[in-house]
This record gives C-alpha cells, structure tokens and sequence, in this order.
C-alpha cells in the first residue's frame, strides 16, 4: 500500500500521470484492503463459533482469562474490539453465528 494519496504511474514516454488510489481500486475492481481484512475476520469468527464445543479454536476463540488486570486504564482486548465493530454482545454474536444467513448479513450490513 502506497503512503501518499496518490500512485504515480510513468509511461515508456516518460509522463506521469498521477491517479488516487481509491480510483485504481475502483477501475481494477478491488475494494480496499482494511475492509477486506475486517470482513475476513468477521468471517473467521462466525467460522470458528459454529464449530463443535471442545475443538481447540472455539475454545481458544471462547477462553476468558481469570484473575485481576494490573492497576490504571483497561487494556482494549481483541474481544471488546470486535463487540465494539459488530455494535452488539459476545453472546449476540454467538446466537447470531449459528444461522449462517444472518451472520452472512449481519458483515454485508457491517462493511456494504
């Protein structure tokens, strides 16, 4: 991914002709890659919450760590950023996993 709001693309001639990067993905028919990651991921949860009770990933996925945190601010765990991107509970989100078509609609409604 480039750093600046433009590609520059150079011709044999030698011209530059400067173009965005949101129109290089709109003409190559490529959406950017930050909502392609989230979407994956949200696809990946809904993979792995629909697994069998006992299998390593769902209970990794489904583990909640015991004890106390240290002093001061809470840490933002990967668990609270997902509830916070999906708008809903952990348990919603499981209820929701179960029937593929409405987990399939609660990411196009996330991320269309």
């Amino acid at each position: 991914m480039c750093r600046s709001k433009h590609v520059e693309l150079s011709i044999n001639t030698g011209i530059i002709n400067s173009i965005t990067r949101l129109h290089l993905w709109k003409v190559t028919g490529q959406e950017d890659l930050n909502l392609e990651i989230r979407k994956r991921k949200f696809r990946w949860i809904g993979h792995t919450l629909r697994k069998e009770d006992g299998e390593i990933p769902k209970a990794a996925l489904l583990w909640n760590p015991q004890g106390n945190r240290k002093r001061g601010r809470p840490r933002n765990s990967w668990r609270r950023s997902v509830n916070k991107e999906a708008g809903r509970s952990w348990n919603e989100l499981r209820f929701l996993a179960a029937d593929r078509q409405k987990w399939k609609g609660l990411i196009d409604n996330l991320y269309s």
